[in-house]
């Protein structure tokens, strides 16, 4: 298994071309049935940034973006949501800056081998992958070139609906700055082969310099409507709450570090610490929380999540801040 990993590594450009690159911006047109926009943007920078579409312009119908949590901007009303559940997932398995290969260790995925088989007529190595969010996808790896040429998965369409089996066709590698990039991903649905969409790359840049606030939603004046629409949006209820046990510790506590989340304190890692008066506290079954850099978000990068932990982890990680 790792000798297939390093020898596709090496197909990209080697471990040191790899590392050299911190941000990638693409231009693209992307096709999804009579839909086409001619001028789409993805850029992506380490370790998890990402966004589709500048989200300084707002004059758009939509934005979306991980900063290390998912955001949707929509034009029309003209708002922005921290998103969770099925549509937090999607947003942040495309934040890889290169696929789900490289330094798949380190990102807490797993990949088995789980045979050779033919992809688009060639044979290709069959991986099996888990992220360790607990999504699980197969990746083939032509046996000729080492490069991927398709991967295969269920998710919802849009993170609406039912799981849809589907594969992506990926392919046109070429060379920028020494590492080979896909420039032709087109998604297939494997029931009826329909196309369900299609992204053609016009032109690749790297290690341009981004700020990490790039990568956030935009900012701007809120109308009283924009406001409380928003303000809906975050007093939803999530079904991935049932399987938090938010009555288990209550009054003043004991924790190093916390989030505040409707009204609540979030326990992090159990460690010693105060936690300000007059706040109850509550605490996922599953897991503990870490802070990622100075950002007010939360999730659980050193532990494999699934099942239930993934639920706390989608309802705890996706939508805490301070």
């Amino acid at each position: 298994m790792d000798e297939i990993v390093a020898r596709h590594m090496q197909a990209l450009g080697g471990r040191e071309k790899l590392n050299s690159i911190h941000s990638v911006v693409e231009h693209l047109e992307y096709r999804e049935a009579s839909f086409v926009f001619p001028n789409a943007f993805v850029a992506r920078m380490r370790p998890y940034y990402k966004t589709l579409g500048d989200p300084k312009i707002t004059n758009v119908e939509i934005n979306e973006g991980y900063d290390g949590s998912a955001w949707e901007y929509h034009g029309d009303p003209g708002v922005v949501i921290r998103v969770v559940g099925a549509a937090a997932a999607a947003t942040r398995h495309g934040t890889e800056m290169f696929d789900s290969l490289v330094d798949y260790k380190a990102l807490g995925t797993r990949v088995d081998l789980s045979g050779v088989e033919e992809f688009a007529g060639r044979p290709a190595y069959k991986l099996h992958v888990t992220l360790a969010d607990g999504f699980e996808k197969e990746l083939f790896v032509d046996q000729q070139s080492n490069l991927i040429i398709g991967d295969r998965r269920s998710a919802p369409i849009h993170a609406f609906g039912e799981p849809v089996r589907s594969e992506n066709h990926i392919g046109d590698y070429r060379p920028v700055s020494g590492v080979l990039s896909p420039f032709s991903i087109k998604e297939v649905e494997i029931a009826t082969g329909r196309e369900l969409n299609s992204n053609t790359v016009q032109s690749l840049e790297v290690n341009k310099i981004l700020d990490p606030s790039f990568f956030s939603p935009p900012q701007y004046q809120r109308t009283p409507l924009q406001q409380m629409l928003e303000q809906l949006y975050l007093e939803r209820t999530d079904p991935a709450l049932r399987d938090v046990d938010v009555s288990r510790l209550s009054g003043r506590q004991s924790g190093s570090g916390y989030a505040k989340w409707r009204g609540i304190y979030w326990l992090s890692n159990g460690q010693n610490g105060r936690l300000p008066d007059g706040y109850s506290v509550a605490q996922g079954k599953c897991c503990g929380l870490s802070k990622i850099g100075e950002r007010s978000v939360w999730s659980w990068p050193s532990i494999q999540r699934g099942g239930r932990c993934q639920e706390c982890a989608d309802s705890l990680s996706e939508s805490t801040r301070d």
